[in-house]
C-alpha cells in the first residue's frame, strides 16, 4: 500500500494547487544539489587539493640519492607534494661522482612547483664498478613532519642518522648495476698526457685514460698545452654495456697546426716545378713548410711534350698534405709551310706532290701542285687545281704527307690544321669558280668536299680550316693526303700544313 507522501509525489489526478506546490518544491530540491555538488568541488580544488607544492629533484644520469635538508629521502629522479612551507636544501649524492651544482636551495611556498636539477661528473670511473642504488622502500623510522605526507611509496627513505654506505647496504635487495646503463670508453693521445674533457666538461685524467659513461652521445676532446689535436673533437654513441670503444687523438705542435706541405712529381719525364711563380725544384719535389692557403703549382714547357694544365692546392687543417702528379703527353707537333724564301719546310715528314685520280695518288712534280708567290698580298702557296690538263677526268691536284706516329702519343687529342685560302680563280671553261677540297688519311676519309672557310678574293683574314684526326691515325707510318675535290672548279692555295 503506498503511502501518502509517495501519492503526494507521483499522483497526476491531485488538485492544481496542490501540484503547483509540488512541483516548485522538486525545483527547490534539484538547485540545492547542484550548489552541493559545486561547493564540493571548489572546496576540493582551492582548498584542500592546491595548497599543496610540488618539488621535483631530477639528475643525469639518473639514480642519485636525494637528501633534503640531510636527511636521504630517495633517488633520482623523485618528486613529492607537501603543505609545509619553507626553505629546503637538496644535494643528490652518487658513488665515484661529483655533483655539480654541489647543493640547491629552494623556496617551497603554496601552491609552487619547483625543481632541482644536477649534472652528476665522473669521479674515478675506473674504479666504478656499481653503484648500488635501491628500488624498494627502506625504513621510515626518523622521517621529519615535513616529509611525512604526499612521499611516493616508490621511493626509498633511510633511517636518520645513516651514513652513506650504510644506507647503500640497506638497500643491497635491490641494487641498481651501473653496467646496465654504461659503458667504457678507452682514449688515448699521441703523445699521451692529454687532459681528457668529456662533454666540455673537464675530468682532471690525462691519456691514456678509461672513461665509463652513461648510455648515449658524448663529445670527447683532449688538451695538452703546446699541441693541438688534428681530428678536434670525437663523437661516441654509447649503445650497449658491454662494448668498450676505443678513440685515438693525434695530436701536433702549434708550430707545426698551420702548416703544411705538397709532394710534387713529374712523368714521364722530369720537368720543372713551380709554386706560385717561383722556381721550387725539377721531378719530384717536396715543398715544406706550407702556411694554410691557396696556392698554384704550375709546370715549366719541355720541348715535344704538351705542358701540364696548373693545379690549384689547398692547405687547411683537413687537407695539410698534397700529392700532385703533372703529367708531360708526348706532343706530335707536325709544321709542313712555305717559308717567306719560297722554301719548303717539312720536319720529320717527307712530302710528295702529284695528282689524284681514279681514287689513287700518283706522284707527278710537273702535273702536281705548283709553288707560287702573290705579291700583292706577300704570301706564298701551293695553288691546288685540276690534274691533267689534256685527260677526262683530269683528276685533281694532290699532296701526300707521308709521318710516323711516336710511341705515347695520345693520338686521340690530335688535330689537322689547313692554313689556306679558297678562290675566285676558275678553272679554264667553267662558267663559275667555287673551292672544294678533301682530306683522307690513312684511306679514310677525314673531309669530303669541303669548302674552306677562308676565301683570298674576299680579302679574309689568315686562319684555318680544323679536323680531329684521332679515329684514323694508326701506330707506325701514317699518309695523309689533301686535295681539290673532284666537284671543284676554282684554285685553292695551301701555305702551311699542321698536326698537333
Amino acid at each position: 500500500m503506498r503511502s501518502r507522501f509517495w501519492e503526494f509525489w507521483t499522483d497526476p489526478d491531485i488538485a492544481p494547487e496542490i501540484k503547483r506546490g509540488r512541483d516548485q518544491l522538486k525545483a527547490v530540491l534539484l538547485i540545492g544539489f547542484v550548489f552541493a555538488l559545486a561547493g564540493g568541488w571548489a572546496l576540493y580544488q582551492f582548498v584542500l587539493r592546491d595548497r599543496k607544492a610540488l618539488v621535483i629533484v631530477e639528475s643525469e644520469p639518473r639514480g642519485a640519492v636525494v637528501q633534503i635538508n640531510g636527511i636521504k629521502i630517495g633517488v633520482t629522479p623523485y618528486e613529492f607534494r607537501t603543505n609545509s612551507f619553507g626553505k629546503y636544501t637538496i644535494k643528490v649524492t652518487m658513488q665515484h661522482f661529483v655533483c655539480s651544482p654541489e647543493s640547491l636551495v629552494i623556496d617551497v611556498q603554496r601552491k609552487s612547483k619547483s625543481f632541482a636539477s644536477f649534472r652528476l661528473i665522473p669521479g674515478d670511473p675506473n674504479t666504478m664498478t656499481e653503484t648500488p642504488v635501491a628500488q624498494q622502500p627502506a625504513p621510515r623510522a626518523a622521517l621529519p613532519s615535513v616529509f611525512k605526507r604526499g612521499v611516493p611509496q616508490t621511493n626509498p627513505v633511510p633511517e636518520r642518522g645513516l651514513g652513506e654506505q650504510e644506507y647503500l647496504k640497506s638497500s643491497e635487495e635491490n641494487p641498481r648495476v651501473i653496467d646496465a646503463k654504461y659503458a667504457s670508453v678507452r682514449i688515448e693521445s699521441d703523445p699521451s698526457g692529454a687532459e681528457v674533457w668529456i662533454d666540455n666538461t673537464p675530468t682532471s685524467k690525462l691519456t691514456p685514460h678509461v672513461a665509463t659513461l652513461p648510455l648515449g652521445i658524448h663529445r670527447i676532446v683532449v688538451k695538452k698545452s703546446g699541441y693541438r689535436a688534428i681530428d678536434g673533437e670525437q663523437i661516441v654513441s654509447l649503445a650497449t654495456a658491454s662494448s668498450m670503444q676505443n678513440l685515438l687523438f693525434q695530436l701536433v705542435a702549434e708550430a707545426q697546426a698551420t702548416q703544411g706541405r705538397a709532394f710534387v712529381s713529374t712523368r714521364p719525364i722530369n720537368g720543372k716545378v713551380f709554386l706560385d711563380g717561383s722556381l721550387r725544384g725539377t721531378g719530384e719535389v717536396t715543398i715544406e713548410p706550407l702556411a694554410y692557403g691557396e696556392y698554384t703549382l704550375s709546370f715549366g714547357a719541355v720541348e715535344g711534350y704538351r705542358t701540364p694544365a696548373p693545379v690549384h692546392v689547398s692547405i687547411t687543417s683537413g687537407n695539410s698534405v698534397a700529392t700532385i702528379v703533372g703529367t708531360y703527353e708526348p706532343l706530335l707537333s707536325l709544321v709542313v709551310s712555305i717559308d717567306n724564301q719560297g722554301g719548303v719546310r717539312s720536319g720529320d715528314a717527307s712530302i710528295l706532290y702529284g695528282v689524284y685520280a681514279d681514287g689513287n695518288f700518283t706522284t707527278d712534280n710537273a702535273n702536281g701542285p705548283q709553288k707560287k708567290y702573290f705579291k700583292d698580298v706577300n704570301f706564298w702557296s701551293w695553288e691546288l687545281g685540276y690534274g691533267y690538263q689534256n685527260r677526262n677526268p683530269a683528276g685533281s691536284d694532290a699532296i701526300e704527307l707521308r709521318f710516323v706516329l711516336p710511341d705515347g702519343i695520345d693520338k686521340n687529342n690530335l688535330k689537322l690544321r689547313l692554313f689556306g685560302y679558297a678562290t675566285n680563280r676558275s678553272y679554264p671553261f667553267t662558267v663559275s669558280g667555287k673551292t672544294r677540297i678533301s682530306v683522307e688519311l690513312n684511306g679514310k676519309t677525314v673531309a669530303g668536299d669541303v669548302t674552306p672557310t677562308r676565301n683570298l678574293d674576299r680579302e679574309d683574314p689568315p686562319g684555318f680550316d680544323e679536323w680531329r684526326i684521332g679515329n684514323w691515325l694508326q701506330a707506325g707510318e701514317n699518309r695523309l693526303i689533301v686535295r681539290t675535290s673532284s666537284s671543284s672548279t676554282a684554285v685553292y692555295l695551301l701555305s702551311r700544313i699542321v698536326i698537333l
